[in-house]
């Protein structure tokens, strides 16, 4: 539809003029500041500008480029962070705690890291569980909580022992760690830390066993056909902010997956 509006205007004519006129209206292009009808414009942005904003590599949705400009997708020439665009080649998978319970299972994932404000709690900036009004857990995270051998949750919330204790008041085990992670300092160093605690003492245990495959099943219920190692390291680290995701520290991390999290609508 917008290629056949398009072609109806004269050669490089911007906005539509003559015939297509009737399309005028009273929204309101943010950037060309011109008004159409609502069949021209979605979300403040009329669709030649957002175009072109794409073309630029530009987020068209974000007001005032509140967004980070490398959230922005040159390949699905989308916005990760505001219109939760999925995208392989850049390394984030968009979805919620189904979507993530789902990607563990399949990636077969060794260990999970979760965040916590506006992830695996209903917490927001640095509040404690404890306090307010009353705070909950997303129940498919917290299934994996329950679930999982490995999960960790990586957080810039200071209340540490808060949320030890409400992870435990909400049934989560106790073998769930709480890492406070502080201002300066990248998730993926805490997350890399990890992991490489997480493979030397699987290696010590695993050593002479042979019971288990490297993807951490049991050799049997393995694909795989190289004797406990089928090659596959793979880890799913959760969070609601795309900064944290998009740090190059975190980006760099072999076999981490990134989900740009979000909860779902009941």
């Amino acid at each position: 539809m917008r290629e056949v509006l398009r072609a109806a205007c004269a050669a490089g004519e911007w906005p539509p003029s003559g015939p297509l006129m009737y399309m005028s209206g009273r929204q309101k292009c943010k950037h060309c500041e011109k008004r159409f009808s609502n069949l021209w414009v979605t979300n403040a942005s009329c669709f030649e500008c957002e175009t072109r904003k794409r073309d630029a590599g530009e987020c068209p949705v974000s007001a005032r480029g509140k967004c980070p400009k490398r959230a922005f997708c040159p390949h699905e020439k989308k916005c990760i962070a505001c219109e939760r665009a999925s995208c392989e080649a850049c390394g984030i998978t968009c979805g919620d705690g189904d979507d993530v319970a789902s990607l563990i299972e399949s990636t077969r994932a060794r260990c999970v890291f979760l965040d916590f404000d506006r992830t695996l709690c209903s917490t927001k900036t640095g509040a404690s569980p404890l306090h307010g009004r009353g705070h909950s857990l997303d129940a498919d995270l917290a299934g994996v909580a329950a679930s999982h051998p490995s999960v960790h949750v990586v957080t810039r919330n200071s209340h540490v022992e808060d949320i030890r204790a409400f992870l435990t008041r909400e049934g989560v085990p106790r073998g769930v760690r709480v890492h406070n992670v502080g201002r300066g300092v990248s998730k993926g160093r805490v997350i890399r830390e990890i992991i490489d605690a997480f493979e030397k003492e699987k290696e010590r245990g695993d050593s002479g066993s042979g019971g288990d495959c490297d993807c951490g099943l049991a050799i049997a219920d393995c694909g795989g056909d190289r004797g406990g190692d089928c090659g596959e390291r793979r880890y799913v680290f959760a969070d609601d902010s795309v900064v944290e995701l998009l740090d190059a520290d975190v980006a760099s991390v072999e076999g981490l997956v990134r989900v740009l999290f979000s909860r779902a609508l009941a």
